[in-house]
């Protein structure tokens, strides 16, 4: 007899929206529903609110149902991956809806095995600690009007296989800026972050990555320049402090590539940054990292609805993938979001 027996599952776990509100209507994100509904059988709300009072969550009128099936597979798995599957579903979410979503996956859950009828509540487990950081309000300028939903939908709900080497990237960038979200030392928020944009970078293993850094924060130079249209390139040459802050980012990235190796291979943590990194330099770098691994997230999937499936080929066509959508120039996206957010004094919305 198999000592991990096969089953088909419905699992489902609870979400808390963050103000995100949904109809009673489901919701889906890849092979996720999302629903307010109860459980479709009442076992599984049973098991559901036993798993909710273990792990001390009260069950409201908003909490959200995110449930989905797994046939087949033992049930380690099934928790495991699922939790996994559904985390990566909640980051990608942002990206097809048009306001800010933040929604968060809680511990508890329900399995119902389909072949016996049985449910229970999800065990628990160790190092099950949520960290939660609180964020302000944010205000999006040029906002992307039409967001990839079918892409999002459909890289969540094949084979990782279906769409390449850069669906397979765009999955682990959400996954590793998802946990730099959760993190309270800035050292280890770095660190994700860079393997955040380096998974949507690096083709080649000797390759410096500060070119595409610099042009996934607006600043396009060489090749990726001439990718982009020619009035694209008259405005950018209009931009006040455009060539200053070039410079300044690309020797900004250049030591953050030193500084990734010290957090990585010496210990490096939030508070030995003061011996590398001016105080000033470290605001920058809080400013602009978030934006540039948004951007090169957003320019992935702009990549994936055009039908790319490889990072070179993505690079290749950066004008392309990175203004797809865009409904105001580079130019004055970068005025008003990045070069506007860096002449400002530090504030209590900085990280």
């Amino acid at each position: 007899m198999s000592p991990h027996p096969l089953s088909d599952w419905l699992i489902t776990f609870l979400v808390e929206p963050s103000g995100l509100v949904f109809s009673h209507d489901p919701y889906c994100v890849g092979a996720f529903e999302l629903s307010l509904k109860p459980e479709p059988f009442p076992e599984c709300e049973r098991a559901l609110a036993a798993s909710a009072q273990s792990h001390s969550i009260t069950l409201n009128d908003r909490t959200l149902r995110m449930r989905t099936f797994f046939l087949g597979a033992p049930e380690d798995d099934v928790v495991r991956q699922g939790r996994l599957y559904a985390q990566e579903a909640l980051v990608l979410l942002g990206y097809t809806v048009p306001f800010a979503a933040t929604p968060e996956l809680l511990r508890a859950g329900c399995l119902f095995d389909l072949s016996t009828g049985l449910a229970k509540p999800i065990p628990q487990r160790l190092q099950q600690k949520m960290y939660r950081r609180s964020m302000g309000m944010v205000a999006i300028l040029d906002e992307i009007a039409t967001h990839p939903a079918i892409t999002v939908n459909s890289l969540l709900s094949t084979s990782p296989d279906t769409y390449g080497e850069l669906g397979r990237a765009v999955r682990r960038s959400a996954h590793w800026s998802h946990l730099a979200a959760q993190s309270d030392d800035y050292g280890e928020r770095l660190l994700l972050r860079w393997m955040a944009a380096e998974t949507l970078t690096r083709e080649d293993e000797g390759e410096s990555l500060t070119p595409k850094l610099i042009a996934a924060a607006g600043f396009p130079e060489s090749r990726h320049e001439l990718s982009l249209p020619a009035g694209e390139r008259a405005a950018l040459s209009t931009v006040k402090d455009f060539s200053i802050w070039k410079k300044r980012l690309k020797a900004l990235f250049e030591k953050l590539r030193e500084a990734r190796n010290k957090i990585a291979h010496s210990g490096f943590r939030e508070l030995d940054l003061g011996d590398y990194f001016s105080e000033q330099e470290q605001l920058v770098l809080r400013r602009v990292l978030p934006r540039v691994v948004g951007e090169l997230q957003g320019m992935a999937l702009n990549a994936l609805q055009l039908g790319i499936r490889t990072m070179h080929e993505m690079w290749g066509r950066f004008g392309e993938c990175f203004l797809l959508h865009r409904q105001i120039t580079l130019a004055r996206h970068l005025e008003g979001n990045l070069l506007f957010s860096l002449r400002q004094p530090e504030d209590p919305f900085d990280e």
